[in-house]
């Protein structure tokens, strides 16, 4: 490479790094959009009556997540990094169906405590057995927060009804 070439090619670099550094800079003198995030308390949500959500006759988490078993299961509790496959259907608390992967093969398989999926997931499957059912009222803070995701609402509380396939020890 010549040297005229060499320059060129220094100056261009040089030029170009410029142009990145500006770039971020500019990013970061941009007013941030800020968000406020807010944590939901489920008592103050309605929920459709089709739901069958009675707050009254669940658990209640420290999180602020509720639970319920609707069907006990039987045999080995989910524990933390324990692998569970589970069915489930997803709805608002409008009672708007997002999600239902009943009878899909492969079942959905995740293992808990390993931020696979949303936290409200994470607490509300822990002591869930095999064969159970369970409804568990996830608020948005245990879920996708103020942004949401999809047809998931910002700040939206979700009603899961998740059967337990299976529970395996890792």
């Amino acid at each position: 490479m010549s040297r005229s070439a060499g320059a060129r090619f220094t100056r261009r670099w040089r030029l170009g790094l410029l142009a990145v550094v500006t770039g971020l800079l500019a990013c970061e003198a941009a007013d941030p959009v800020d968000i406020v995030f807010v944590d939901v308390d489920v008592k103050d949500v309605e929920f459709a009556p089709e739901l069958g959500v009675d707050l009254e006759q669940m658990t209640e988490h420290s999180s602020g997540l509720y639970f319920q078993d609707i069907v006990e299961g039987d045999g080995v509790e989910a524990e933390s990094f324990y692998l569970l496959e589970v069915e489930y259907q997803l709805w608002l608390a409008d009672g708007t169906l997002i999600e239902d992967i009943r009878g899909r093969e492969p079942p959905f398989a995740f293992q808990i405590g390993t931020n696979l999926v949303i936290p409200g997931w994470d607490i509300g499957m822990l002591g869930a057995k095999p064969g159970g059912v369970r409804r568990l009222v996830i608020p948005p803070q245990l879920a996708y927060g103020p942004l949401g995701q999809g047809p998931i609402l910002p700040l939206a509380t979700l009603v899961f009804e998740v059967k337990v396939l299976s529970v395996q020890v890792i």
